[in-house]
């Protein structure tokens, strides 16, 4: 009993830290998620001079390597971005190897700025989902814990890919409505290959709790 209490308080705490530092620190406000929204996505494209997928190879606790796979709005000469990164700020978005989704203003040498947790740029190979802790008085064991974080990230994988499909599909038409470029097949690739792992991993998680 005493195991499971402290088990909870600790799995409380931990979010809290997590969500009211970004949130505070930052002071803007989250826009994935279910707060992500089809405005949002346009604002984005408007505000940023730069939109593009690309693959982050390596990072540092100051700087991360990304070479760039496609571009939606913008003209990248270089194939490989150097951006800053202050892995020691409480605003600071955790730049981890993978597929991301960016929108920026390069600068004017060419090198990425920061990425802090008020931008819309993410991760697509490792979103961050946002976890709820449990109801207040609600007394649940370190098995009930665990199902309720399962089902979470279930339904936040899911509104993940639902959103990320929908904003695929304005970034794409806003491209072909700028020029005449098509997708590579390269993006293509990547593209199929993110989702396939999503829904093995939605199909993987549903099964896991039907058991």
């Amino acid at each position: 009993m005493l195991d499971s209490i402290l088990t909870r308080i600790l799995f409380i705490i931990i979010l809290c830290v997590f969500r009211c530092s970004a949130i505070s620190a930052c002071e803007c406000q989250l826009l994935r998620g279910e707060k992500w929204s089809y405005a949002h996505v346009e604002e984005q494209l408007r505000k940023n001079q730069h939109v593009f997928i690309g693959q982050v190879l390596s990072h540092t606790n100051h700087s991360f390597q990304v070479k760039v796979l496609d571009v939606f709005k913008g003209q990248i000469d270089q194939q490989v971005l150097v951006g800053t990164y202050n892995g020691y700020s409480s605003c600071a978005t955790s730049v981890r190897e993978g597929l991301w989704i960016f929108y920026t203003t390069l600068a004017p040498d060419g090198s990425l700025p920061a990425i802090d947790a008020c931008s819309f740029s993410g991760s697509l190979t490792h979103p961050e989902l946002s976890l709820v802790p449990p109801k207040p008085g609600a007394l649940l064991d370190s098995v009930a814990q665990h199902k309720l974080m399962e089902d979470q990230q279930l339904r936040q994988s899911a509104l993940f890919m639902h959103n990320w499909l929908s904003e695929y599909t304005i970034l794409t038409t806003y491209r072909s409505k700028m020029t005449t470029q098509g997708p590579s097949l390269l993006l293509l690739y990547v593209f199929c290959s993110t989702l396939i792992i999503l829904v093995v991993a939605l199909l993987y998680q549903a099964q896991r709790n039907a058991k």
